[in-house]
C-alpha cells in the first residue's frame, strides 16, 4: 500500500494554483452579479462556493497523499461509479430528458463527470499492471471495456454530450495498444461524418447525416441522407464510424412525456440498416 508523502508541498506550483483560484473567484463575481435580481437568497451563489470548497480540498487530497494510493483503491471507485450509473437507470429522476442526475434535497450532481475520474484511474492502474511492451488483443479489449461498460451506461440516459468525452481514453487504449500510426493518419483524413438537426422543414427539426471525402466532396449527395420524417421532437444527434466503412447514427426522440433513443446504421452507400 502506498504512503502519504513526505514532501508535501515542494511540487506545489504557486502560479498554477493562484491562477486557478482566480479563475474561481472570477466564476463566482460573475455568477453573482448574474444572479443579483433573480436569486437574492445567493443560493446559486452559495452552491458555487461550495464546489470551489469541494475543488480546494480534492487538491489538498492529491497533493497530501501518493498517486499509488488512488491505484490502489481505483477498482473500488469504478465499481462505485458504475452502482451510482445503475442507480439512475432504475431511480433516476427525469431532468432535461435524461436521467443524468442524482438529487438529495436542494442538492444534486451527476455520477458520470466523477465516472471519468473514476474510468481513467481504472484504465491508468490496468496499464500499470501490464507488462507488456504493446497490449496484446485480450489486453486491448480488456482495456476497452473499461471504458465501454460506463459509456453504454451513460448512452442509455442518454447523455451522448458526456459519452463524446470518453473518446481520449479510447485514444489512450488504442496508443498504448500499439495502432500504427498510420492507421491514426487515416481515420484522421479518410472521410468526415456529419449528424445534425435539419431545419428545413421549419419548426419541424429532422435529422439527417452526411459523409464528405477527404476532398471535402459530399458523398451522400448534396442534401447528405434524412434520417427522419415525422412530427416527433427529434434532438442531439452523434454520429461514429464502423470497422466496415458505415455509420451509425443515434438520436434522442421525444413523443409528448415520453424519449428514446434511435439508432440507424448506414452502410457505405447510405442504405440504412436498422
Amino acid at each position: 500500500m502506498a504512503s502519504v508523502r513526505t514532501r508535501t508541498f515542494s511540487a506545489l506550483d504557486l502560479n498554477f494554483v493562484g491562477t486557478a483560484l482566480t479563475i474561481a473567484a472570477v466564476g463566482c463575481l460573475l455568477i453573482y452579479s448574474a444572479t443579483y435580481f433573480s436569486d437574492p437568497a445567493l443560493s446559486i451563489l452559495r452552491k458555487q462556493f461550495l464546489w470551489v470548497g469541494i475543488g480546494v480540498v480534492l487538491m489538498l487530497l492529491f497533493l497530501l497523499v501518493d498517486y499509488h494510493v488512488f491505484f490502489d483503491v481505483a477498482p473500488i471507485l469504478y465499481l462505485i461509479g458504475i452502482a451510482m450509473l445503475l442507480y439512475l437507470l432504475v431511480f433516476g429522476r427525469l431532468t432535461a430528458n435524461v436521467r443524468s442526475w442524482i438529487h438529495i434535497g436542494s442538492f444534486q450532481f451527476q455520477p458520470s463527470e466523477f465516472m471519468k475520474i473514476f474510468t481513467a484511474l481504472m484504465l491508468a492502474r490496468f496499464f500499470g499492471n501490464y507488462k507488456g511492451a504493446y497490449l496484446d488483443l485480450r489486453a486491448f479489449l480488456k482495456a476497452m471495456a473499461i471504458i465501454a461498460i460506463p459509456v453504454t451506461l451513460i448512452l442509455l440516459q442518454p447523455d451522448f454530450g458526456t459519452c463524446a468525452t470518453f473518446f481520449p481514453l479510447v485514444g489512450a487504449a488504442m496508443f498504448f495498444g500499439g495502432i500504427r500510426w498510420r492507421v491514426w493518419i487515416g481515420m484522421a483524413v479518410a472521410c468526415a461524418l456529419l449528424a445534425f438537426l435539419d431545419t428545413r422543414e421549419g419548426a419541424n427539426q429532422q435529422i439527417t447525416a452526411a459523409k464528405m471525402d477527404k476532398a471535402g466532396n459530399p458523398m451522400w449527395g448534396p442534401n447528405g441522407v434524412q434520417l427522419t420524417s415525422d412530427s416527433s421532437s427529434h434532438f442531439a444527434p452523434k454520429v461514429t464510424g464502423t470497422s466496415d466503412g458505415g455509420v451509425v447514427v443515434a438520436w434522442t426522440a421525444a413523443y409528448g412525456n415520453t424519449s428514446n433513443v434511435k439508432l440507424m446504421k448506414l452502410d457505405t452507400i447510405s442504405t440504412g440498416m436498422l
